[in-house]
């Protein structure tokens, strides 16, 4: 890969991240509870599943399941009804302040890991995304070992820089969520968020 294709690669991938869906509001979310520091542990749970997305475009089971409709389906149907779950308890989840004393202390890290892996998991047509950008920049009659070993370091500090802003813009959102009311409408904007997605991939089946 030369320095072009390189640079090429950074664009296009910061360009396909950029645009606001599940994960950018999960990390909106956490950054308006807890801070953009303690948010960061929804970054790792993204960023273990772009490896999963990874090893499976290398692989080759992202062009298997192109041509697998029935499993694709099914696997697009299995992650809507992980975010609607999701939508269902943030909706009715008991409101915390961001200024609750023991809130550092109570929210694990480990869970905040989890969440983000598996919503990010929930969008099987993110296998197909990094198909088609990786397949791009793959050369067939080069090492397959020396292109993981640029592509996959660059998508992942790509990818943490970008969700590390919406994790800052997220942080200003605790100087407002001084109240229950507030903080639940949050929630449940967020939650309106995830179910919208999920309802929206499901309907695009049901025309097919």
């Amino acid at each position: 890969m030369t320095g072009a294709e390189w640079l090429i690669f950074v664009g296009i991938w910061f360009l396909a991240g950029i645009p606001l869906g599940p994960n950018a509001a999960n990390c909106i979310l956490m950054a308006a509870h807890h801070g953009a520091v303690r948010a960061h542990w929804t970054i790792v749970g993204i960023l273990l599943a772009s490896l999963v997305f990874q090893a499976l475009v290398f692989l080759g089971v992202a062009s298997l399941l192109a041509t697998m409709a029935g499993l694709f389906t099914l696997l697009k149907l299995v992650g809507c009804a992980y975010l609607i779950w999701l939508a269902i308890k943030l909706w009715r989840a008991e409101p915390v302040l961001p200024s609750d004393a023991g809130l550092s202390e109570g929210t694990k890290g480990t869970t905040m890991i989890r969440d983000a892996f598996f919503v990010s998991l929930s969008n099987p047509k993110a296998i197909l995304a990094y198909a088609a950008v990786f397949t791009q920049f793959i050369d067939p009659a080069a090492p397959l070992a020396g292109q993981v070993l640029i592509l996959t370091p660059t998508a992942i500090v790509v990818t943490c820089v970008i969700y590390s802003g919406y994790c800052l813009i997220g942080t200003p959102l605790r100087l407002f969520l001084n109240s229950a009311r507030r903080v639940t409408a949050l929630n449940r904007g967020i939650a309106s968020l995830f179910a919208g997605s999920a309802i929206a991939i499901a309907a695009n089946e049901m025309r097919r």
